[in-house]
């Protein structure tokens, strides 16, 4: 039966709910903004399932421009107009995946942006009014994060999502999650090849601050 309350209840699910993280962009204290990609519905936020990988990227971008990004925030605690275009309707997610890597580098453009590996995401429509606690993360990103993490050798990936996302939440273990971050970004060189010769993605595991390798052929997914 489909209520007025709730009318996709009785639709099949296509995708899995799930809290992501984005990072917001210095603007006034009144306006509210988070980095977002080019995409072919349309800008897609950029949002990461673990907010180990957003600090990570955040990283990255202030070593090119120490003011690109204000924070890390989870989608729980942002604006309901950054993920939702109407009550049922989910706006582009540029969902991360991991970076692309080529001989254990990481691969970036010439100006020294690194190459991430993203899914992009069309608008959904929700089976429940705006949430922001968790987000539709669709069938085909799921799969294509099980096949990176499966051949990484990551088969607990999920269970070290919750354990980051712990992490994040206790004000004592900020600081240490920081200085892991930290030191992955340190412990990695990059790269200047060509696109189409870059032959791996990376992923990080935040547990162990270990990066893998995988080949790129794993998915099909390089955007």
């Amino acid at each position: 039966m489909i209520s007025a309350a709730h009318p996709f209840e009785d639709i099949p699910v296509q995708y899995r709910e799930r809290p992501v993280f984005a990072m917001t962009s210095p603007m006034r204290p009144d306006v509210a903004s988070v980095v977002a990609d080019f995409s072919p519905y349309g800008p897609g936020v950029r949002c990461f399932l673990s907010p180990f990988d957003a600090l990570l990227d955040m990283l990255f971008l202030r070593r090119k421009d120490p003011n690109a990004v204000e924070a890390v925030a989870r989608s729980s605690l942002l604006p309901l107009n950054i993920f939702y275009s109407s009550r049922f309707r989910q706006r582009p997610l540029a969902v991360h995946l991991g970076w692309l890597a080529h001989d254990q580098r990481l691969v970036a453009q010439a100006d020294g942006q690194l190459i991430r590996v993203v899914r992009d995401q069309a608008p959904q429509w929700r089976m429940r009014p705006r949430c922001l606690e968790k987000m539709g993360i669709d069938s085909g990103t799921w799969a294509a994060l099980e096949q990176l993490h499966e051949r990484a050798g990551l088969f607990a990936w999920c269970d070290t999502l919750q354990i980051v996302h712990q992490w994040f939440a206790e004000p004592a273990a900020a600081e240490p999650a920081l200085q892991r971050s930290v030191a992955a970004l340190e412990a990695i060189e990059s790269i200047v090849v060509p696109v189409d010769r870059a032959e791996q993605v990376a992923l990080i595991d935040p547990e162990s601050g270990q990066w893998h390798f995988v080949p790129r052929d794993t998915i099909k997914l390089i955007h």
